[in-house]
């Protein structure tokens, strides 16, 4: 059916529809209450906006569609399901989960979090961090962005060996109260750069771009997705 052609359900002769827009339906979160809807952006949705996002919604590298809400819990999400980010209750309209199959990666040259190399290139004033991504012998220049540094503090968490008396999992991860001291990285200023992070990793087709930073339910801690790094000085 082409755009501009007219529906009508049953007998109905009057009132017919008309089509405007042929595109496939896209994921999108509606204010209850009224409001203008929050689309999804390279398969990331952050609520209740970019500029305040205290919530995303993305796929899993299985490709179900999952909520990540304010106190960092994730869970599935359905079509039509309701929920609240303050200061709005939304409803969110989801495309159709992908198969398991047409999202998992089948070799190290697949675009997934753990099989990405990041290469960090600091000043020694640690004022310019630039990025680049590596992964299957392909190079992705990720340019020098403020919130590279949140990036790098997390990439330096990483530990060299095992610790006695800590577990490895553990040491990977810090706490969002350890990184308050710094302005540029304490709330909302934070969420905005895990916001971004993960949408310049989807945008360069990261099938599982969220998972750069990976939050902890509760606990406040996060952890950066691989431990393929290097960081040099500039």
């Amino acid at each position: 059916m082409n755009t501009g052609a007219k529906i009508a359900f049953g007998k109905q002769l009057e009132g017919r529809s008309k089509l405007v827009d042929t595109s496939a339906p896209i994921t999108m979160a509606i204010p209850v209450d009224g409001g203008d809807p929050a689309f999804i952006d390279g398969e990331l949705l952050a609520l209740p906006s970019t500029s305040d996002p205290q919530a995303t919604i993305y796929r899993s590298v299985d490709g179900q569609w999952v909520l990540e809400q304010p106190d960092e819990s994730t869970s599935p999400i359905t079509n039509s399901q309701t929920f609240e980010v303050s200061p709005a209750h939304l409803e969110v309209f989801v495309q159709r989960n992908r198969p398991h199959h047409s999202r998992r990666p089948t070799s190290p040259a697949d675009l997934e979090i753990r099989h990405l190399d990041l290469s960090f290139s600091v000043s020694r004033d640690e004022e310019h961090v630039e990025l680049q991504v590596r992964c299957g012998g392909r190079t992705f220049d990720m340019g020098a962005r403020t919130h590279n540094y949140l990036l790098l503090t997390l990439a330096r968490r990483r530990p060299r060996r095992r610790c006695r008396g800590h577990a490895r999992d553990e040491l990977r991860r810090i706490y969002q109260e350890d990184l308050a001291h710094d302005p540029s990285m304490a709330p909302p200023q934070l969420n905005i750069d895990v916001f971004r992070i993960r949408k310049q990793f989807a945008a360069i087709c990261v099938i599982d771009a969220a998972n750069i930073i990976e939050r902890r339910p509760r606990t406040r801690q996060l952890r950066i997705g691989t431990a393929l790094i290097t960081v040099a000085e500039l």
